[in-house]
């Protein structure tokens, strides 16, 4: 069977695990506040083939924490065996120097999250003590691991920092540029994108204190930003390869965005059990790949994308304010009865996690003034 963009996506979203040791303000995923809903590693393996059997161009694995899932780093095998684009999205805690050596050979990508310059903000997002300098420590020790493997002839591997954007941490933005990436000269990327109306960050109390201003929407599409970013990166001597900085409407999936058939539109999202959601961020699902064929479900999201109340409910939303309305009145009418339990059961405030300490040490300095420090 020909298995061309139209029978299948182009790329996939696989949110392997709803575990998380962190308790992330705007979480998209709800991730450590719901069941895990973890697959045991055979079922992996079998959504695993359905996805390389399908072509995409790239699949991204996130969560949750992906580290935490048994069966992993054997996923990633069967999936680069076939000589897919596999990125990890990790909040860090976990990549030691072992781990580190595994993620280079398994992946062509690995994305550190961190949503703040400095370890007050960051921490203050991410709801966990401790897990500022981890996540640095991360990042040192993927440089080391890309350094070994450019050694020995093997340069297949990138590795960044993905930011989420928020009222709390926008001004730090060149921080990231300028102090983070330079103590990091192997690091290829940095992506910035502003958080949207998914998750945590859609209840109404977030979106009217933590998404972006209208102001700061504009800064961000100004190509200027990206030009003096990258003078502050060169001038610091980061080797910053890609600057990717994004408001992120690409996500919303409005009329307009279907009828050009955006990339957004060409992603399918994989919840943990393999339930398959019929809309990019948007709760709801038309199936489950453990039990249907691939081309069958792809079929029922790109339906939904063209669905009457889709379509009346995002046309004319401009503003990050009025997506939030319209994402969760999305999350309503298409969510699976206990989803939309757990949807009324969500605080409209969601205090940070109690502050547990992560062990170890740390060979970045512990004041809580300025990631300049490092």
């Amino acid at each position: 069977m020909s298995m061309t963009p139209d029978l299948y996506p182009r790329s996939v979203n696989w949110q392997i695990t709803y575990g998380c040791q962190l308790r992330c303000t705007h979480c998209y995923t709800e991730s450590g506040r719901r069941p895990a809903r973890r697959l045991p590693p055979e079922s992996l393996l079998r959504i695993a083939e359905t996805l390389a059997a399908m072509k995409p161009q790239s699949i991204q694995i996130g969560g949750g924490e992906p580290l935490l899932v048994p069966g992993l780093f054997e996923v990633a095998a069967l999936l680069r065996a076939k000589g897919l684009q596999v990125h990890l999205y990790t909040n860090g805690l976990d990549v030691t120097d072992e781990i580190a050596e595994k993620l280079v050979q398994l992946f062509t990508h690995v994305h550190v999250s961190i949503d703040g310059a400095t370890r007050e903000v960051h921490e203050m997002i991410r709801g966990r003590t401790g897990s500022f300098d981890a996540a640095l420590r991360a990042l040192g020790a993927l440089e080391r691991a890309r350094n070994a493997a450019r050694a020995r002839g093997e340069c297949d591997f990138q590795y960044g920092i993905d930011v989420t954007l928020v009222r709390s941490n926008f001004a730090q933005l060149p921080l990231f540029c300028s102090v983070i990436a330079p103590a990091f000269p192997g690091l290829s990327f940095i992506s910035a994108g502003a958080a949207v109306p998914a998750g945590l960050a859609g209840r109404p109390s977030y979106a009217e204190q933590e998404l972006l201003t209208e102001e700061q929407l504009a800064t961000l599409r100004d190509p200027r930003l990206t030009e003096e970013l990258r003078a502050l990166a060169a001038a610091s001597k980061a080797g910053i390869e890609q600057l990717d900085i994004n408001d992120n409407f690409f996500l919303q999936l409005n009329p307009e965005q279907v009828r050009r058939g955006e990339p957004a539109t060409q992603v399918m999202e994989i919840e943990p059990d393999g339930g398959v959601r019929g809309l990019l961020i948007y709760e709801g699902t038309v199936g489950n790949i453990l039990h249907e064929p691939a081309q069958v479900l792809w079929q029922r999201a790109q339906q939904r994308l063209r669905d009457p109340f889709l379509v009346k409910t995002l046309a004319g939303v401009r503003t990050l304010q009025e997506w939030a309305v319209a994402a969760r009145k999305i999350d309503q009418h298409f969510a699976a009865p206990r989803d939309l339990l757990r949807l009324s059961r969500r605080p409209e405030h969601v205090a940070s996690a109690p502050q547990k300490k992560i062990p170890g040490g740390s060979n970045y300095p512990r004041s809580r003034d300025s990631a300049s420090q490092l």
